[in-house]
């Protein structure tokens, strides 16, 4: 079986073990090449989902800090501080809005995303409901729409 490969003469021996090697660093090369590919695809991939969490990090602090300041109205009995809190919850409001909406913009077409913005828009309007000033205590800080329910006062 080896008997073909000694009877070459040396050039054509050199040839085909460069050849060899060289066909060999082809598939190395290419091998590397996709493997850094798919690297890349997902790194941006995981900036991508970063960038997502990130925001969506963002409108849940934002999210809290408007129940806070509803938690504090319906404890404060200072009409002042109340609407001080009241104002302030409707720009946080305005700003929670701003920001699901440059969500459901820049991610238009991740299905994943969009829904994930449809249920926090949809979960911020129910917390952010106005039952109605009820005497000296208020209950939420906004107006709610006609079709969300507000939650019952707490006293």
């Amino acid at each position: 079986m080896t008997a073909w490969f000694v009877n070459l003469s040396t050039r054509a021996k050199l040839f085909f073990g460069f050849g060899l090697m060289i066909a060999l660093l082809l598939i190395v090369t290419a091998t590397a090449y996709l493997g850094m590919t798919m690297v890349l695809q997902s790194n941006q991939a995981v900036a991508r989902n970063f960038a997502a969490v990130s925001d969506f990090s963002e409108v849940r602090s934002k999210m809290n800090r408007s129940r806070v300041n509803l938690l504090e109205m319906m404890l404060n009995t200072d009409r002042e501080q109340q609407r001080r809190l009241k104002e302030e919850s409707r720009a946080i409001g305005k700003e929670i809005d701003a920001m699901l909406q440059s969500l459901a913009q820049r991610f238009r077409n991740d299905r994943q995303i969009i829904t994930d913005v449809v249920v926090s828009k949809r979960y911020f309007s129910q917390v952010c409901c106005c039952a109605k000033d009820t005497g000296n205590r208020l209950a939420f800080a906004f107006d709610c729409p006609n079709d969300i329910r507000p939650f019952p006062y707490v006293a």
